[in-house]
């Protein structure tokens, strides 16, 4: 199932997202839904419609008809249920960035795709929800992938840990916070936790706000698929420990 769609039928709701800067008229995020289910096309569409300043220009039922549109249309991002990906995903996003070179990816994934969506993400380009994630989520996901690159479902890495996946050859999980998923300040402002400096002294030293610094802490927070700052600084310390690059 393939079905276009005309970028005058957005809706006028908008969904608050802070530090998003003002679209402009010029300022479009075009959007590719890629979903078997035409219930939650429709539900996806409507969400994604109603927040500036994405359009929604394409919809696909499967990935062969996923890839064929994203060739034509060029999409700013694809949002895709990574359930179509029966060969994988790697598969899948090598089909997509040959037609589409510069769309970023963000997959709707059950636990089974997991591992394989966290190796995606840490080459970059592709972020991942999960299908029990809140509308919120999916549109914070989106702005994370559009402008950072990476996006992990918040409890992801949790879960991943938890069920013993993705360990090194000590045994311990491995940490995420490579270059593929943090941005270089992030990294920097890592370290800095990891040290047990305050908010205001890490302020001081990256010359930045204090406000800036706790919001580079929540987007790490929902990055990493943490709860809370405890948990962050806890994470800090272990990729201190572990020798993760700065």
């Amino acid at each position: 199932m393939v079905q276009a769609v005309s970028a005058g039928r957005r809706a006028t709701a908008t969904h608050d997202l802070d530090h998003w800067p003002e679209p402009g008229p010029f300022r479009q995020v075009r959007v590719l839904i890629a979903e078997p289910r035409g219930l939650v096309r429709d539900a996806l569409r409507s969400l994604i419609e109603g927040t500036d300043p994405y359009s929604v220009v394409g919809e696909a039922g499967d990935l062969d008809a996923a890839v064929g549109m994203a060739a034509h249309l060029q999409p700013s991002i694809i949002v895709m249920n990574a359930d179509l990906a029966r060969s994988g995903l790697a598969q899948a996003m090598r089909e997509f960035r040959l037609q589409s070179p510069t769309s970023k990816l963000l997959l709707i994934a059950t636990d089974a795709w997991v591992e394989e969506a966290c190796a995606l993400v840490e080459q970059g380009g592709t972020g991942f929800v999960l299908t029990e994630s809140t509308g919120a989520e999916l549109l914070m996901a989106l702005r994370e992938v559009l402008e950072h690159d990476v996006y992990i479902a918040a409890g992801a890495t949790r879960r991943l840990f938890s069920n013993g996946g993705r360990r090194d050859q000590s045994g311990h999980p491995r940490i995420m916070a490579g270059k593929g998923l943090l941005t270089a300040r992030e990294r920097e402002l890592l370290r800095l936790i990891s040290a047990g400096r305050p908010n205001r002294e890490i302020a001081a030293e990256l010359y930045i706000s204090v406000r800036t610094v706790e919001a580079h802490k929540a987007r790490m927070i929902s990055r990493l698929g943490l709860r809370n700052t405890t948990e962050l600084m806890r994470y800090a310390v272990q990729s201190s420990r572990e020798g993760v690059p700065n």
